[in-house]
């Protein structure tokens, strides 16, 4: 394994290693939800969300799709279900 693929999966798994992005990716599994949605799903305050939110938008597991003055998170890919599955059999 080369070490750029090495770097860019450690990186993955930063992203996943906190309870709150894992909460906030698995509330996402049933589909797209607000930021005010994800708040109270994920008992974060808005400013902690949002820093998640980016996070998981950088490393390209989430989306937003602004609608309005709301954005609209989802999963990015739906390889993410098989990666949280697989957590979640471990």
């Amino acid at each position: 394994m080369n070490s750029k693929l090495s770097n860019l999966q450690a990186e993955l798994i930063k992203a996943l290693a906190n309870p709150a992005r894992l909460t906030i990716l698995q509330q996402l599994l049933d589909g797209e939800k607000t930021a005010t949605d994800l708040v109270g799903l994920c008992g974060v305050s808005k400013a902690n969300l949002s820093q998640h939110i980016n996070l998981l938008k950088k490393e390209g597991l989430v989306l937003c799709n602004k609608r309005g003055t709301f954005c609209h998170y989802s999963l990015a890919d739906k390889r993410i279900v098989k990666a949280l599955n697989l957590l979640e059999e471990v």
